[in-house]
């Protein structure tokens, strides 16, 4: 009975490490996420909360100089961008309007790891339907036309490259993309009370 424990233990060991490598982003990859680390896939958001968003790449071969990316399924979703904010000691923004961003990083960054090349923070008015996506796309305009306009980056020997696609959707939604679902109506409204006013109103 022991050895059959043991391997019973041993085969779930190798599935679950399986199922780890397959979600694991190869170097190069971006998509969004709900984290700068890149790891949660999907949000759950209550209208009128503002909450962040991350475009994050991984092990940027060849280290990182500029990197070009557009993120889309903002305006689509009736999302509000709040702010932003940019991966690098003192980037250079070429351009950052309608989620498009063209970034010099201000330096040769040649390990990136994880790297959340854009921080957005985003609120909606109303509830969103059910698994909304936000995907990364290619920037417009592009440098990166010779590979069908991706979104892309150069490293620190200045060869340009495309981002590859982070493979996050589980077979189940859109690689790429963070999946946005809606938590409730939103916030109520509160004021504030002492506990001699509630007694009173008994």
């Amino acid at each position: 009975m022991k050895k059959l424990v043991t391997a019973a233990a041993a085969i779930a060991l190798v599935v679950s490490a399986g199922a780890a490598q397959a979600q694991q982003p190869e170097p190069g990859d971006l998509a969004m996420f709900a984290d700068a680390e890149g790891t949660m896939t999907t949000l759950d958001v209550t209208p009128g909360v503002a909450f962040d968003v991350f475009a994050v790449a991984f092990d940027v071969p060849g280290g990182l100089k500029a990197y070009e990316l557009g993120i889309s399924g903002v305006e689509a979703l009736g999302l509000f961008q709040l702010g932003f904010e940019l991966f690098g000691p003192a980037p250079y923004v070429g351009s950052a309007q309608d989620r498009n961003f063209i970034v010099g990083t201000g330096a040769c960054i040649p390990d990136t790891g994880a790297a959340a090349l854009v921080q957005l923070n985003l609120l909606g008015t109303t509830a969103i339907p059910a698994d909304s996506p936000l995907c990364v796309t290619g920037s417009t305009p592009s440098s990166f036309d010779d590979f069908g306009s991706p979104p892309g980056y150069s490293n620190c020997d200045n060869q340009i490259a495309p981002f590859g696609v982070a493979t996050n959707g589980g077979d189940t939604y859109p690689d790429g993309c963070l999946i946005l679902n809606a938590t409730g109506p939103g916030p109520v409204d509160t004021e504030s009370s002492s506990f001699g006013e509630v007694k009173a109103r008994f």
